[in-house]
């Protein structure tokens, strides 16, 4: 009985660290994503100009005026927010097969402006008049022009970027079979890495040219002089609209604001995996105890058959790190389920690897092992004379 309940005990605790490592590698890569201290900073602008009476590409040009400027863009909403409209892609309006993809309202130079490369084919171009997209496929004539990533280029079955340009997919309606499928010209594919966090039901993004739709300006700045690009954006901000004030945010700071939910439940479980550890311990040590005591007349008898100090201590750590290993191994389904839900929650996703579980087993076992550690070595030193004399 002892034996078993260090070994749930155990199982708990290898379940709370390898979740809490499985945790781990998804927010790294989430922060090396969103982090890049290499690069010119990218600000957000919170207000919609369109509500005070002024035009993006107004606030483009006035913005572009200064070197510190290097590009400007604009987005439907602030970045790194959860969710987005959505939509079901196919290849043709006869395939069964659909795709979810998060459906992003952009203007010109978006891809440049967040650092993303363009895989193939061109970005939108206002020297090809690209048709835009509207909700009212009558409002605007010309089948729109929309750039794929790669996760939506998987998914719609090509394996080359080259293979997807100049093609047609399909915007096909959900709940009503009847509503004809709208036809997208691919002009281009673009690398992952939208400033999203988490999306219903899909990590893939198809981007749609509608400079009406976009309400969040996106500015890169020089970060050779951080100071006097922001003045910059407020003097001509305070210029085109005196009477709103500026809000403004580096991508840094709203990856973080965004974050830190994800954070917190990270730190929360790590607290809880420490205490775990904890009680696990308390219980080793004494089952430790209990045994090594029962054992010490079988320690004096193999000492006495030849048995050295070491060996006896490596016998009995293997015997404790038996209920370990067996704890682990009935942890590792559980922690493999928990940490898929944990990375299927965000758009971009690591990859499952045996490393956290392979390293949740040697943490788990050092552990034990500097538990009973010091219990067998005294034990391992007991004499023979003392323990046998009775014999």
């Amino acid at each position: 009985m002892p034996t078993v309940l260090v070994g749930i005990q155990f199982a708990a605790a290898s379940f709370l660290l390898a979740v809490a490592l499985l945790m781990s590698v998804q927010n790294h890569l989430m922060q090396r994503l969103a982090l890049h201290p290499d690069r010119d900073p990218v600000v957000a602008i919170g207000n919609n100009i369109h509500e005070f009476g002024g035009t993006f590409e107004n606030l483009r040009n006035e913005l572009l005026r200064d070197s510190r400027i290097k590009d400007v863009s604009a987005v439907f909403g602030i970045p790194w927010q959860m969710g987005g409209p959505h939509q079901h892609i196919r290849r043709s309006p006869s395939s069964a097969s659909v795709s979810i993809a998060m459906l992003n309202f952009t203007t010109y130079d978006l891809f440049q402006t967040l650092g993303l490369r363009i895989l193939a084919g061109r970005d939108f171009d206002r020297g090809h008049s690209d048709p835009i997209f509207d909700w009212n496929p009558n409002a605007v004539p010309g089948v729109p022009s929309v750039l794929i990533d790669r996760a939506l280029l998987r998914e719609l079955g090509w394996t080359r970027p080259e293979q997807a340009v100049d093609q047609t997919i399909y915007i096909a309606s959900p709940w009503d079979p009847s509503v004809p499928d709208r036809p997208l010209h691919v002009v281009g594919v673009v690398d992952n890495g939208f400033p999203r966090i988490v999306g219903p039901n899909s990590d893939s993004n198809v981007y749609v040219l509608s400079p009406m739709g976009t309400v969040t300006p996106l500015v890169r700045i020089s970060r050779d002089d951080i100071p006097g690009a922001l003045a910059h954006i407020d003097a001509v901000w305070k210029e085109l609209v005196p009477k709103a004030p500026v809000r403004r945010y580096f991508m840094d700071e709203l990856f973080n604001q965004a974050y830190q939910t994800y954070a917190n439940i990270s730190a929360a479980l790590t607290s809880l995996c420490a205490f775990a550890f904890v009680i696990a311990v308390m219980g080793l040590i004494g089952m430790a105890v209990h045994v090594t005591s029962r054992r010490l007349r079988e320690i004096g008898i193999r000492k006495t058959l030849g048995a050295s100090a070491r060996g006896v201590v490596m016998m009995l750590l293997r015997d404790f790190s038996k209920p370990v290993l067996i704890a682990n191994v009935i942890a590792w389904p559980f922690a493999f389920l928990a940490g898929r839900m944990y990375f299927e929650l965000f758009t971009q996703r690591a990859t499952m690897t045996p490393w956290p579980f392979v390293t949740s087993l040697a943490i788990t076992v050092a552990v034990a092992w500097l538990a009973v550690g010091a219990q067998a070595m005294r034990a391992a030193a007991v004499k023979p004379a003392v323990v046998l004399h009775a014999e």
